[in-house]
Parts: C-alpha cells; structure tokens; sequence
C-alpha cells in the first residue's frame, strides 16, 4: 500500500486523506511520518507535523542506559572544580579524545588537548562554527593553535544563503568522550567562564564523568555521526578562512582563588545512567516534561526560559510544556524549587517565567518558591541547566526555549542515584540560600619586637563558613591595602607601638576586621650597648654577642618575635 502525505496550501484533495494538508514544507526540511499514539497511520497531518523539526541529514539516536559500577560516575560542578575534573580526564587519555561544544576558547583545556596530540592520543574537536555574537578572537586563536598542532578540528556551520542545510540548529552539547571508555557532559562549554581557574568566580554549572564503555561507546557514535566530513555543513577549520596558522593559545588566567566551595565526588554504589540527545530523543516534545510529571519533588537551575512557544506547526503561540509540567506537579502537591539567571540579557524572558510559576504555586496554595540569581552572589552567570527529580539527577545543555528540544544538537545525562542527588542538592542550596553571615578576621597574636626590625604577620586563622575571598592588609592605618594574602610582613623602623588592620571578605562580599598590635623596643637598644661595651673593652665583643644570642633565644622561647603559630589554614 502507498503511503499518502498532502501538504502545500495548493494541494489538492487526495483520496483517503483525512485532515488539512500539512503546511508546505521549508529548504531542506524532511516531512517524516511517526507512529502516533495508538496507530500507525492515521493518514492526516498529525502523524507528520512532529514536535520536533526534521532536517536533511537529521539523525535518529534512541535513548541509552546502563548500570554503572561503584566508583565510575563523578560529579562536578562549576566554578569550584570542573577545571580540574575535565583536565584529568583529558590527561588521562591514552588512544583518542573527542570533544564536542558550542564554544572553546579555554587555553587551559587546549593546551592539555594538544599534549595529548604530541604523545601519540588521536585527538578531534567539533564546535559551531556561528555561534550567537560571533566566534571569539581567543576561539579563533584557540582553534588554529590546536590545528597548527596536528590536532583534528572541525566546525559545523552554514546558511541557506550558501546553499547548506545544517543537520541541527546549533551544535549546543558539550560532552568529551575519551577511549570509548569515559564520558564527561557539562552544561558549561569549554571556555573561561565555563571550566576556569578560578574556583570561586565564574559560571554556575553541574558535570558529571561517567566511566562505562555502553555510555562512553554511544556518545562515540553521536560524535562520529555529526561530524562527518561527507556532510556539507562540517569542514576542517584548516579551511575556514578565520584559520591563522600563527595564532599561539591565550595566556592563562591567574587566580588565587584556588579551592572552591565543592569538590569532586565519585559514587560509592551502582548508578543508573541514561543518555538523552535532542532533538532526537524530543520527537514528540520536551523529553524532561514526563520525567518532571512523575516527580514530587523538583529543583533546578536553568540560564534561560521562555513562557511561550511558538513551534513549527502551531499557528499561536503555546504555553512553555516544560512550565505547564511544573505547574503539574505544584497543583499535585509537590515541593519544587527553582533558580533562573539573572543576566541582562535573559531578565525579561526569566523574569515573565519566574512569575508565571509563582501565581501557578500561589494557585496551588503553596508559596512561591522561584527567584532570579542574586546579584550578590559570586556567580558569574547562572548558566546551568540541572535539574534534581526525586532521586535522579539531570545534567544537560538544554535550555528551556523551543530551538533547545526541537532543532539543536544538545545532550543530557540522567543519573539515578541518591548519592548525585545529594551532591548537587548540596550544589543547589549554595545557590539558593543567601550568605548574609560575615566571615571571621583573624589577625594574630599581639608581637613585641626587641628593636626596629620586620616580622610576618600571620591571618591564616581567618576563616568562612563557605569560602574566603580576600585578604588584605592595612599595614599604615590609611584606609588602604598595602599588602594581600593570609600573610604579609611588617617593617619597623623605629620604636613604638603599631596597629595593623586585616580586612577578610567572603565570596559573597560579606566583610570582617581584626587588628594586630605590634610592639617595638628602643630603637637600636641592644645593638648600641653591644657596640659601646666592645668599644672599651676589646674582649668584650665575643661576649656581648653571645649575650644577644642568648636574648634572642629567650624571647622567641617567650614568643616575643613572632607572630600566631597558626599554619595556614
């Protein structure tokens, strides 16, 4: 039997076709029929016009799970330790590493990229060669640096003015998959903001690596499949003419901002783990939508949302599904929280979701629990896109806009394990609670010098109940910083009695003082009577000096010459 499909608004009747015809379809869009629910073949437009938008090349993954050991899945997040989670993976690499983003500009992570190269490691990189705003000067020097050097980078890209049909909208997943036997996925890309050195300030995002050859082996396959050099929308970066030869990589951030507020964390059990690429594993809507209604309890974190949709096949605009399941699970009861970036560029479209939510929660009777990202925070760009369901936990790139579900490529990792769920609740409350407290200065203990001289001054036993930030030090009382860190020395020229200030500031900009008094002896005290006593009597200097060591050693013994014993902390 011959299939039927009528589309086009100057299609005639056809016989057994039984709707309006489907709308004439766009350049290099595929019309697909899909079982729908309950049948087969209903012969009308609705088994055409799909949630999802097909193009040529579109691609077909199923959703993949596999049980994963004890030990093989690591959770991360940024800014406090991505860095270092991605660069061991990559460090680690013995045969081939394949990295997939929509931006990459993070010398740290090219430079450890191009090791791999040069010892022996097939190493290929895939980023959108359009991103929003343009690709970036440090992209572009990252990308022919890492080309110069052997490494294997494409972009994917094109426009129908070029006469090139793009299989995705844009390539938005961020994942790396190393010797088929380690995947990492990241809401973040592989840029400064993203994965950065420094572990206090930058992007808020969750990754997790997961280490099982049935996941690892899967994301292989998406790669391989998207960046196909027989696809007229990839080509080599050696030929896209931004490519400069004699580009170098950017230098690297400094920071002292070393330690964040979490650290990695393997599981200690079986975790269940299951792969969702888009739009492929969307073709009817939004996979989390089923997942969220099945929920009662739902936390997330999401860069940017929309209220409404305007789809491929509606002729209005729909209510976001991803909102309407929110709002399911409020009207059954359930607790849900939620934060949404606060950048200029996302206020409005975060904003209007933020308050449809709360009048849903204030219709259900419960209390609005959905805010914007706090200005306060050190948190760059609320850029994450998790979501904690129960007792599993989402790590995507998904945000929540139409183009997200419906035409990108992106990925999500869903991980079923109380332990996840508790490591990025921990993650989510850091976000959500507010840090009103101020931090504790700790200056030192008071010093006595016995002359004009310089000692260390120690404020290592400052201490926050998240992260300090920033120590500083008022050495001449003028309102100013002189001197940073937990240590900084002080120089006494005369005698006298000296107070010095330390300022300490959390992450949040929460601020405390403390003082420390330093007492110095005359000036010249008990280097003057050395020299006077051996100027009249000859033999009298080996003793003196001897009577100074010994002055020495009581008063460090009396602890008169240093400051706080304190290590640093």
């Amino acid at each position: 039997t011959a299939d039927v499909v009528v589309f086009g608004s100057a299609a005639p009747p056809a016989s057994g076709w039984y709707s309006d015809p489907v709308p004439a379809l766009r350049t290099g869009e595929v019309a697909l029929r899909l079982p729908s629910e309950g049948s087969l073949d209903t012969d009308t437009a609705d088994d055409w016009t799909h949630f999802r938008e097909f193009r040529y090349g579109y691609s077909d993954h199923a959703v993949v799970s596999s049980d994963v050991s004890a030990g093989c899945v690591t959770s991360f997040t940024s800014p406090d330790c991505s860095l270092e989670s991605v660069l061991e993976v990559l460090s680690g690499a013995e045969h081939a590493i394949m990295l997939c983003s929509y931006e990459l500009s993070s010398s740290s992570v090219c430079r450890c990229l191009s090791d791999a190269f040069v010892r022996g490691v097939d190493v290929r990189v895939l980023v959108d060669a359009l991103p929003v705003g343009g690709m970036s000067l440090a992209e572009v020097s990252c990308l022919s640096s890492m080309a110069s050097d052997g490494v294997d980078v494409r972009v994917l890209g094109g426009d129908l003015e070029d006469g090139v049909v793009r299989h995705v909208g844009a390539l938005h997943a961020k994942y790396i998959v190393v010797d088929d036997e380690i995947m990492v996925a990241l809401s973040e890309n592989f840029v400064e903001d993203g994965v950065p050195v420094d572990r206090l300030f930058g992007n808020r995002g969750w990754g997790v690596s997961v280490k099982d050859p049935v996941i690892a082996s899967f994301m292989s396959s998406v790669f391989d499949d998207d960046s196909r050099l027989d696809r007229p929308d990839v080509w080599p970066w050696l030929e896209d003419p931004r490519c400069d030869l004699d580009a170098t990589l950017p230098g690297e951030v400094q920071s002292q901002h070393l330690v964040g507020m979490m650290e990695p964390r393997a599981n200690s059990a079986t975790a269940s783990v299951s792969v969702h690429i888009s739009p492929d594993a969307s073709a009817e809507g939004p996979f989390i939508v089923p997942l969220i209604s099945a929920a009662h309890n739902v936390k997330f974190e999401q860069f940017q949302a929309e209220s409404v949709w305007s789809t491929r096949w509606s002729d209005e605009p729909v209510l976001n599904p991803i909102v309407d399941a929110i709002g399911g699970v409020l009207r059954e009861g359930g607790d849900v929280q939620g934060i949404f970036d606060g950048s200029w560029y996302n206020i409005d479209g975060n904003t209007a979701v933020v308050s449809s939510l709360s009048a849903m929660a204030l219709e259900s009777g419960a209390a609005p629990s959905f805010t914007l990202m706090p200005e306060e925070s050190p948190i760059t760009i609320m850029h994450n896109k998790g979501l904690i369901l129960d007792e599993s936990t989402i790590i995507s790139s998904n945000n929540w806009v139409y183009a997200s579900f419906a035409k990108n490529r992106e990925m999500a990792v869903e991980v079923r394990s109380d332990e996840v769920v508790s490591y990025f609740s921990f993650a989510f409350g850091l976000d959500w609670t507010l840090d009103t407290r101020a931090p504790v200065a700790d200056a030192g203990d008071d010093v006595v010098l016995a002359g004009p001289g310089e000692v260390v001054l120690d404020a290592s036993g400052s201490w926050d109940d998240r992260a300090v930030a920033d120590v500083s030090w008022d050495i001449d009382c003028d309102g100013r910083a002189d001197a940073s860190g937990f240590l900084a020395t002080f120089v006494a020229e005369a005698s006298g009695t000296y107070e010095v200030w330390v300022e300490v500031e959390d992450a949040w900009g929460n601020t405390a003082k403390d003082s420390v008094t330093v007492t110095v002896g005359p000036s010249g005290g008990m280097d003057e009577r050395v020299e006077t006593i051996a100027s009249r009597i000859p033999w009298a200097l080996p003793a003196a000096l001897s009577a100074l060591v010994v002055s020495i050693a009581v008063a460090r013994k009396l602890n008169l010459l240093r400051g706080s014993s304190r290590g640093k902390g």
